[in-house]
């Protein structure tokens, strides 16, 4: 990232050669873990002809830094240096697309704002943005602890 800290990703690539159009999945709930199935779904757009990339965001399972859900922007920002590390991989072909749901779809919401030219599709599911459905009387939902008011600008 552009502040030095490290993400950890595992890159799934089909098999011959390359570069290949990439899918990436930023996820807060661990690349490797059953809740999600990362293995499964790289797989499967593996065969398909895609390289699929999933990244444990800031500050979990193993990824340097401090998470901070829906705080400061920091997503964009992260999201936007994710894209342009995978646009230089000899493995790419500078087309990327955004998938996931729940936080990870905000993720790819937040990185399409940033607006990278390699950002070509994205598919988010099942998340509210909508501050009025984060805050409830005034207190956070246990689990969406760590929440802050965030304004999105998507560009075309």
């Amino acid at each position: 990232m552009r502040d030095g800290v490290s993400t950890y990703a595992d890159v799934y690539l089909p098999a011959g050669q390359g570069p290949y159009p990439v899918i990436l999945s930023r996820v807060p709930y661990g690349k490797q873990t059953d809740y999600i199935g990362q293995p499964k779904v790289g797989q499967f757009w593996a065969r398909r002809g895609y390289a699929y990339v999933s990244q444990n965001v800031r500050g979990r399972f193993g990824s340097e830094g401090m998470f901070a859900a829906y705080h400061d922007h920091q997503e964009d920002r992260d999201g936007y240096d994710s894209v342009d590390w995978i646009s230089k991989q000899p493995w790419s072909n500078r087309r990327v697309g955004l998938m996931g749901e729940s936080y990870y779809g905000y993720t790819s919401l937040a990185a399409a704002s940033s607006g990278h030219p390699a950002i070509k599709a994205i598919s988010p599911a099942n998340i509210s943005v909508a501050w009025e459905k984060q805050v409830l009387d005034g207190a956070y939902p246990l689990q969406a602890s760590g929440l802050a008011k965030t304004h999105y600008r998507l560009s075309g």
